[in-house]
């Protein structure tokens, strides 16, 4: 069975678009996204949180220049830019649920908000827009030096950061800065030897399925930019490591405690399946000519089930958490779930 052709891949992506919309997930007065949905009740999480925002503005910019049949959703989008554009011109810097960043998870927001402005920049062509994102990026810099903690997770942000800046604003530094954390990556975030040697960790005990989606995907975008055989080889090895772990379904396990040789945590996710592995796979599997055909064929199979799918009375569908999680569903799963589909369709930059 063969991976989707573009025409699906993009129908998903549009429908996916229409449930980030039109769900009760959108906010239309506030113009930003809520933080979850129970489907089952209906009622959302409309408590203060930052870092989903980020991401489906960051997400969307990347999937309209992906995709012109995203167009559609350009309206409700730059009303969601200038939410985050008024935030952090009111706030000294983004955390996680405050304006505080005290904490690994407050790092996202931080390291994140530059990638969504400055792609909002060169969607929109608004000097303020890039120039915010580069006093947020010089910020986060200050604030985290390099090497100053070990967060794949927010490596990730950082280099998808640097290089959105480095597109839009043409600056050399920009691609150093990414090039230098995607060494701190190598160097300090993977498991040194051992049954998941090679695979990405931030603890040297534990990796997880978002540890190598995270890294690897930030890999290849600066391997995009600047080839180079040490990020391919680093991102095929974890990828053949997940490959060997794929369960019979297709789907993935979360946590892997590497020096005890099992899994701690054992629950799937369509946001894994159908959007995060996707940031990177598709071109994993080009740089090693096909190797991973199947591994992504079974992977985005999974959420195939008519289990994982929901239909809403409106109109709308969307993928159910998890099996644990049937009724939950987060905003911004939607975002790496449309962004993963059309990367699938070719690279927007």
């Amino acid at each position: 069975m063969p991976i989707p052709d573009a025409n699906k891949l993009v129908d998903e992506a549009v429908g996916l678009g229409r449930a980030m919309f039109d769900s009760p997930l959108w906010d239309a007065d506030e113009k930003k996204w809520r933080r979850h949905i129970d489907l089952d009740s209906g009622q959302v999480d409309a408590s203060q949180h930052f870092y989903y925002d980020i991401c489906n503005i960051y997400a969307l910019a990347r999937a309209m220049a992906l995709s012109g049949q995203m167009e559609r959703f350009r309206e409700g989008w730059l009303q969601a830019v200038g939410w985050l554009f008024w935030l952090v011109n009111s706030k000294g810097a983004i955390g996680y649920t405050s304006f505080d960043v005290t904490g690994p998870r407050d790092q996202y927001s931080f390291a994140l908000a530059p990638a969504a402005l400055a792609e909002a920049h060169r969607l929109t062509g608004r000097p303020a827009l890039l120039r915010k994102a580069g006093e947020l990026f010089g910020a986060y810099r200050a604030a985290f030096p390099l090497g100053k903690v070990r967060n794949v997770q927010a490596s990730n942000h950082f280099i998808l950061s640097a290089l959105s800046l480095y597109r839009a604003a043409g600056q050399a530094a920009y691609l150093e800065a990414a090039q230098a954390e995607a060494e701190h990556l190598l160097a300090a975030c993977r498991l040194a030897g051992g049954p998941a040697a090679g695979c990405f960790t931030d603890d040297q005990r534990l990796t997880a399925f978002p540890r190598h989606v995270y890294a690897t995907w930030a890999l290849v975008e600066l391997n995009h930019l600047r080839p180079d055989q040490r990020l391919q080889q680093a991102c095929a090895q974890s990828m053949d490591w997940w490959r060997a772990n794929q369960l019979a379904d297709g789907g993935f396990y979360f946590f892997y405690d590497a020096q005890a040789g099992r899994w701690v945590d054992q629950t799937v996710y369509s946001v894994h399946q159908k959007g995060m592995l996707l940031l990177s796979a598709w071109e994993i599997n080009r740089l090693c000519q096909g190797r991973f055909d199947e591994m992504i064929r079974r992977a985005m199979a999974t959420c195939d089930d008519p289990r994982w799918q929901y239909a809403s009375p409106e109109g709308w569908r969307l993928y159910r958490r998890s099996m644990p999680e049937r009724s939950l569903v987060y905003s911004y799963e939607l975002g790496w779930e449309i962004l993963g589909h059309l990367l699938g369709t070719g690279w927007d930059q």
